[in-house]
């Protein structure tokens, strides 16, 4: 029975995904430091809504981060339900978590959960 705890206990841990976030030298000047940073995670497939999300400022860059089941919008929505996720960076000048004109993004190939090790580049601009 002991045992079974310990394990139980490390459990929830491995729920996370986490990584780094930098921004390409072409976009850098783009971003001002009070500009927010979203560093979410979404279903590879399926609903757009994030699973998890992370704010930043653009000044915190490059940023280390970690995305966990714990950080989700809806209990019914968490990373751990899907297979694969992928993570995107946005830096938005508006501060609203929906995607405009002349934010700067990037994202991750698919991943699965308990990667730790993403790296992610923000090199694109929305139109």
């Amino acid at each position: 029975l002991p045992e079974k705890a310990s394990v139980n206990a490390t459990a929830p841990a491995s729920i996370s995904i986490s990584g780094q976030v930098s921004i390409s030298k072409e976009l850098a000047s783009k971003a001002s430091p009070n500009d927010t940073l979203f560093i979410y995670a979404r279903a590879k497939t399926g609903p757009k809504m994030p699973l998890a999300i992370l704010r930043l400022k653009a000044s915190d860059l490059p940023a280390t981060f970690t995305l966990t089941d714990d950080m989700a919008m809806t209990p019914t929505m968490k990373m751990s339900s899907f297979p694969e996720v992928v993570i995107e960076a946005r830096i938005s000048k508006s501060g609203q978590a929906v995607p405009a004109s002349g934010d700067l993004q990037g994202f991750s190939q698919p991943v699965k959960i308990g990667n730790n090790n993403i790296a992610i580049l923000i090199d694109k601009q929305i139109p």
